[in-house]
Order: C-alpha cells, then sequence, then structure tokens
C-alpha cells in the first residue's frame, strides 16, 4: 500500500511539473474538461444486483494535466467499500492514465490507456484475505458541448489485474458537468459495471472539478 502511495504521489509531482513547464495557466472558455488542468472529488455510491454483496459507497480524488495539444495525463485515487450480510470489503485502487483525443466539430473523441495498483481486504463468510496487484486498463469515449456551461462525456471502459483474485470490470459511463463560476463545475455520472467474478452493478457518481 506504502510503495502505491509514493508512486501515485511521484506520478502527480511529475506531470504537475511537466504540464507547468508546458503551460501557463488554464483556459476557462469551454464547458469541456478534456485538455484542461483541473482537480476532482467524487462521492460514490453502487447499487449491486446482489442482496448478499450489498451496496458499496467510496469517494474518487483525481487530477488531469494537459501535456500537448492532444495529449491529457491524469491519475486518480478510488476507495470504495462493501458491507453485506455475507460479504464485506475495502477496495483502493491507484491509478495513472494517458488520454488520446481529437478536436472535432461534434466534440473530444478519445482513447485512454490505464496503469496502476490495487489493495483489497475482503470478508467473506467470516474468513479474511487481502489481495494486491497491478492493474490495466483501456476506454473510449466522446466529450461533447450541449451549452455554454454544460457538456456531457459517454465512454466504455475495461479494467483488470495482470495476476489476482479482482475481478475484471466493463464500466458503460455516462457524466456530465455544470459550470458553477468560471473555475469550478459540478459533475455527475451514471453507469453500468459488467464484472467478471461478482454481480453487475448500478453506479452513481457526484462531486466538483476546480480548474488551477
Amino acid at each position: 500500500m506504502n510503495k502505491a502511495l509514493r508512486i501515485l504521489s511521484a506520478s502527480i509531482a511529475s506531470i504537475v511539473a511537466l504540464s507547468g513547464a508546458l503551460h501557463g495557466r488554464a483556459v476557462t472558455t469551454t464547458p469541456l474538461l478534456i485538455g484542461q488542468r483541473h482537480v476532482g472529488l467524487d462521492f460514490s455510491y453502487a447499487n449491486s444486483s446482489s442482496s448478499r454483496i450489498g451496496n458499496s459507497d467510496g469517494v474518487v480524488a483525481s487530477a488531469n494535466l494537459p501535456l500537448t495539444a492532444s495529449f491529457d495525463a491524469s491519475v486518480a485515487y478510488d476507495y470504495g467499500r462493501i458491507s453485506g450480510s455475507a460479504y464485506s470489503s475495502q477496495n483502493h485502487t491507484a491509478t495513472v492514465s494517458l488520454l488520446r483525443y481529437n478536436v472535432t466539430e461534434y466534440g473530444k473523441p478519445y482513447f485512454v490507456a490505464t496503469l496502476g495498483h490495487g489493495w483489497d481486504r475482503q470478508k467473506v463468510l467470516g474468513i479474511r484475505k487481502s489481495d494486491t496487484g497491478a492493474l490495466w486498463g483501456l476506454g473510449a469515449g466522446v466529450e461533447f458541448s450541449i451549452a455554454n456551461l454544460l457538456a456531457m462525456d459517454g465512454s466504455v471502459s475495461f479494467l483488470d489485474e495482470f495476476e489476482g483474485d479482482r475481478s475484471a470490470v466493463v464500466r458503460y459511463q455516462l457524466s456530465g458537468q455544470h459550470w458553477i463560476t468560471p473555475e469550478v463545475a459540478a459533475r455527475g455520472s451514471i453507469g453500468y459495471d459488467q464484472t467478471s467474478k461478482g454481480p453487475d452493478a448500478a453506479t452513481f457518481r457526484l462531486g466538483v472539478r476546480m480548474l488551477f
């Protein structure tokens, strides 16, 4: 766990330093988040299709930094917990992603590649176990404007461990943000997770994005 946090901290520092060298200050003239420097904090909730597993809640912290006119880098930390009658867990995920996008008249279509580390603590029928391992993921989507202060983002992504017991997840997600001020936006998302070793779940997130 400490090693993963050190890697995540070093990644944040390196990306911030590189972005600062390449860019002056954040641009606030578009409702789109891709291509802008921002930090975010989301509260998450997942409604499992299994009554025995139970629902989960958590928090996600993230930072996005543009590297060039068509590449963004981002880091994220995701904490989630599940409390059910037969199963409970605490799940931690730290990731670094590289996003490649194009600018078109319809929005910004993109592809994203992710590497990370996950560490989980679980209890199944009273038996405790832990799992840790490296993660990889791929995704694609498009972010597009709805109005001057409103934008949407539709995406599909896949995340899995190289080795380990964590379920592979295919996530279908629709997100949107509305700018409250030129620097702060409220953001929400709904999604559906298909997992390889557990029940599917509907997911919900609500949070903020702030330019810097």
